[in-house]
């Protein structure tokens, strides 16, 4: 059995990744003990963001 982490906060930078970001957020939960995720969003054009709306507790900045 693999020991989860915690007290870890977890950056994802994506851009159009709606395909992939779901997996890259449920592997961080399956490894940490309520991780802090943030998603730096670089102005996406597809539904990556929308991936919010299904996760609880995750934080999405957007740069200017």
């Amino acid at each position: 059995m693999v020991k989860k982490l915690s007290n870890f906060t977890i950056v994802i930078r994506v851009k159009n990744e709606e395909r992939w970001i779901g997996y890259a957020i449920q592997s961080v939960l399956d490894h940490l003990i309520k991780p802090e995720i943030v998603i730096v969003d670089n102005n996406s054009n597809d539904k990556t963001i929308d991936m919010k709306t299904k996760q609880k507790d995750i934080l999405i900045v957007r740069p200017l």
